[in-house]
């Protein structure tokens, strides 16, 4: 199945497609200005509606879901063909006695390749020479707020040597620099040349990027688009159907990679999204929304005027979209303001939550 989000080169592009569904001169409804109001920043109603939507249910989409693997692959380093090589010590030795290559004694341990899956739970397999028959590797660089991982020794013979590494979170992608111990019957201690490799951290589940993270750039008439503190919401409303396009950017958090971008649906009315331009610090996308017939509102009929019952529109609006999502209306269309006869008014809507997904390393949250 071909994925509705279809990534669009080139930033260039946004100012061209911020208008692409924007209602027809000739479709604007004779009371667009009265649901602008109602959807006015600051206005009651609005607050009211934002809050509703901050956790209303609703029916979840996934509009794009980058595919992504769960652990690296296989690394391999050949140190003999001028792999990056770390600044440790040649040979050193605990007790200060030097390692030799001269016949009859003892040498320096050497490692001439290291492969393996260098993550948590994966292994490491060190090949060289003079590696002995049992020993330690030390593998360093990790945050200071996490403790250097000990590696299990699995197997040790004089030319290869394999080890687990042990489950590793909170951490994410880091250098670390590996060195082989090997004791010697003297007590002595010979370390090989220390190499760097690359540590890949383990993904964890896909979780909710904060509201923080997501701002919104265009919230097309008639409508409105909250922002934190609110959930990313997208809500608009008309006396007839209408289409239109806002548009989102999401900040990704550091070692974090965008993994879904999630609607929840909370009317209704249509929607689906397509990138602007992404890359991977963010991503900027459009959702394309058309409302749909969700209800009436009791107004009013004058000679020339079409009202809701409240002044200013007041709670009608509001109280019909609430209601069909279970939310109680206090409306009273008993009275009206302009004195006219009740009528009943057909109210289109479209309502959505933007739920971006995200996923970083095991026991990090953004």
């Amino acid at each position: 199945m071909v994925s509705r989000f279809a990534v669009v080169a080139g930033g260039a592009l946004l100012v061209s497609t911020l208008g692409a569904g924007a209602p027809e001169l000739g479709k604007v409804p004779v009371r667009a200005s009265a649901a602008q109001l109602t959807l006015a920043p600051g206005s009651p109603q609005l607050a009211k509606l934002f809050t509703w939507a901050d956790t209303a249910t609703g029916t979840a989409t996934d509009e794009y879901t980058e595919p992504i693997s769960d652990n690296a692959g296989e690394t391999t380093i050949d140190l003999q063909s001028g792999a990056p090589v770390g600044g440790g010590s040649n040979g050193a030795i605990a007790n200060g006695i030097a390692g030799s290559n001269s016949p009859g004694k003892a040498c320096r341990p050497v490692v001439t390749k290291a492969k393996g899956k260098f993550t948590s739970g994966g292994y490491m397999v060190l090949e060289g020479t003079c590696l002995g028959t049992r020993g330690d590797i030390l593998i360093t660089g990790f945050p200071t707020v996490h403790d250097d991982p000990h590696m299990t020794i699995e197997a040790w013979t004089p030319t290869a040597v394999t080890a687990q590494f042990p489950t590793v979170s909170g951490v994410p992608d880091v250098t670390m620099h590996v060195t082989a111990r090997v004791p010697q019957s003297d007590g002595a201690v010979f370390v090989s040349k220390e190499f760097d490799a690359k540590f890949i951290a383990a993904l964890g589940d896909p979780v909710r990027l904060p509201n923080k993270y997501i701002v919104n750039n265009v919230c097309t008439l008639y409508g409105a688009c909250s922002s934190a503190p609110h959930a990313p919401v997208g809500t608009h409303w008309d006396y007839s159907e209408q289409t239109g396009v806002d548009v989102w950017t999401v900040k990704i958090p550091d070692h974090f990679r965008l993994h879904a971008i999630r609607l929840v649906h909370l009317t209704t009315g249509e929607t689906s999204t397509s990138t602007i331009n992404a890359s991977d610090s963010e991503t900027t996308f459009k959702v394309s929304w058309r409302e749909k017939l969700n209800g009436h509102v009791t107004g009013t009929s004058s000679k020339t005027v079409t009202e809701t019952c409240s002044y200013g529109l007041g709670d009608g609006i509001v109280n019909t979209l609430l209601t069909v999502s279970g939310i109680p209306t206090n409306a009273n269309c008993s009275t009206t303001s302009t004195g006219g006869t009740p009528i009943q008014i057909p109210t289109y809507n479209n309502v959505y939550r933007v739920e971006p997904m995200v996923r970083g390393p095991v026991g990090m949250t953004p």
